[in-house]
Order: structure tokens, then C-alpha cells, then sequence
């Protein structure tokens, strides 16, 4: 009874909280499910540990590292998950960088095909020559890309 008594204390104060926030226009972001690095010109998080990389978003550099965006509303800016109350209310798209396809299936929890994931490496051979970025090979892939479009 005592135990059933606190989870209805603990459930009231929450609502009360949560029509505050609401009252207020606040909503309650819950735990981080990722790092983003949505701003350009600085520098990437990794999306699982939020470590620093040494390249910055939109640079040729950025595109060693694998991209996902994530559009699904329920994550704030910084990829800070909202309550199911609040969900649904961002229209934040958040970009997540991995190091490659794999890492992110696995953070995830989702699977891209084996042609998504055989294309990124395909790309990463044909732009990073000797670990350098070719500018040429890149704009190659854009015309060919172009035109099969």
C-alpha cells in the first residue's frame, strides 16, 4: 500500500510538471540517445561518444566519417530523446556521424542494405587516395551521379 501510495505522489507530481512545462511551453528533454553535429563549420561528434573528431561539418574531410540524419522528431538538437509526452514536437533533423555503417546499424538498432552499406565503402576507395582527399575523383562521382539521376 505504502509502495502504491509514493508511485501515485511520484505519478501526480510528474503531470503536474509535465502541464507546467506545457502551461509554459517548455518541453522536458530525457536522456541523450546520441551526440549531434548539425552547425557547419565545426568541428563533428562522434555520435556515440561525443569525442571531438579533427574535421568539421560540411567540410571534404567530413565525408570520411559515415552521416546518418535522423528526422524521427523525438530527439531534440543536442539528441536528447523527449519524454512520449512531448514526442513528436521537434522538427529538429539531426545529423550523427559514425565511423562507418556498421557502427551506426549497431547504435541504432536498424539495418541499411548491403548495397547502401557496399556503395559508402566504394566511395570512401575511390575519394581518399593514400588518405588524402581527391577533389577530382569527387567531382567524377558527382557527374556520374548526375547523370544516372
Amino acid at each position: 500500500m505504502e509502495l502504491e501510495s509514493r508511485e501515485n505522489i511520484i505519478q501526480e507530481s510528474e503531470d503536474i510538471l509535465y502541464e507546467s512545462n506545457i502551461l509554459e511551453n517548455i518541453i522536458t528533454p530525457q536522456r541523450r540517445r546520441y551526440y549531434t553535429s548539425n552547425i557547419p563549420d565545426t568541428y563533428i561528434r562522434d555520435a556515440i561518444t561525443g569525442d571531438l573528431y579533427p574535421y568539421k561539418v560540411g567540410s571534404y574531410e567530413s565525408l570520411r566519417l559515415f552521416k546518418y540524419i535522423d528526422a524521427t522528431g523525438t530527439c531534440d538538437s543536442e539528441g536528447r530523446q523527449y519524454s512520449k509526452k512531448d514526442r513528436n514536437l521537434s522538427r529538429d533533423a539531426n545529423s550523427c556521424y559514425y565511423t562507418c555503417p556498421e557502427e551506426c546499424m549497431k547504435h541504432r538498432k536498424i539495418k541499411f542494405s548491403e548495397k547502401r552499406v557496399k556503395d559508402w565503402y566504394t566511395f570512401q576507395e575511390s575519394v581518399f587516395i593514400n588518405n588524402e582527399f581527391s577533389l577530382i575523383n569527387f567531382n567524377k562521382l558527382k557527374l556520374n551521379k548526375k547523370s544516372k539521376d
